[in-house]
């Protein structure tokens, strides 16, 4: 596989390497939204909010547009939620996993 192509792919998990971008992809499943109603649902101020949306776009992972004085995000990429679908299923699988551990070992301690 081409270096650069490993690169971009890089860059793109690296965008989305944080809580804060996770949600705000997640946010965006249902169409484009407007930044202003999207910091009102985060704990953090609205230059926070401004910088992870840059960092997201820089990967490509959204666009945004001028509406007046709005800015308005879009997903660029909704395949990201297939994936996100994917890594949820490994993770309740790990989770189911662990708590039949636990249940085995319960047993083995109060038998």
């Amino acid at each position: 596989m081409q270096k650069s192509l490993l690169r971009e792919r890089a860059r793109v998990f690296k965008a989305l390497a944080h809580p804060v971008r996770l949600r705000l992809v997640e946010e965006l499943r249902g169409g484009p939204v407007c930044v202003c109603e999207l910091a009102a649902l985060f704990p953090i101020g609205l230059p926070a909010i401004s910088k992870h949306l840059g960092l997201l776009r820089e990967a490509g992972v959204v666009a945004v547009r001028k509406e007046g004085t709005r800015s308005i995000h879009s997903l660029v990429m909704p395949c990201m939620l297939e994936s996100f679908a994917c890594i949820d299923r490994l993770i309740l699988e790990r989770l189911d996993e662990q708590e039949s551990l636990r249940g085995q070992m319960r047993e083995r301690v109060t038998a």
